[in-house]
């Protein structure tokens, strides 16, 4: 039997390769942020999916969430955090999702469902 898997992406972003979110330039500067590193074989990697901080004057500003991981091994580079759209729960770290609802335009997908209401039905009809 053959099996076909789809979606085996791994896009942070809801439709990211057609740029339907709104992101702004940044530079990646481990001295000025607050990143989320991947720190391993000698090399630092902000992660994708991870949140951006800025502390000015004692009060941490949330700037947005990364859609791709960014080198900065050898010192700042400049790329981009997005500030609107959808993203996969799923793919965020564990601040990111912390951080979502400090940006009122990320959105995280797959939205969380309330439990069921029960509605009481009238079966015996008239009133």
């Amino acid at each position: 039997m053959k099996v076909t898997e789809f979606g085996g992406t791994k896009e942070i972003f809801v439709n990211q390769d057609e740029g339907m979110f709104v992101a702004l330039p940044i530079t990646f500067d481990e001295n000025t942020l607050e990143l989320e590193l991947d720190e391993s074989d000698g090399r630092k990697i902000v992660k994708a999916g991870s949140v951006v901080k800025e502390v000015v004057e004692g009060v941490t500003y949330v700037k947005g969430i990364t859609a791709e991981p960014y080198d900065i091994t050898y010192g700042p580079v400049v790329g981009r955090v997005v500030v609107e759209g959808y993203a996969w729960a799923s793919r965020l770290t564990d601040a990111a999702k912390e951080a979502a609802p400090l940006l009122p335009r990320i959105v995280l997908y797959p939205v969380a469902v309330p439990e069921p209401v029960t509605v009481p039905v009238n079966e015996g009809g008239g009133d």
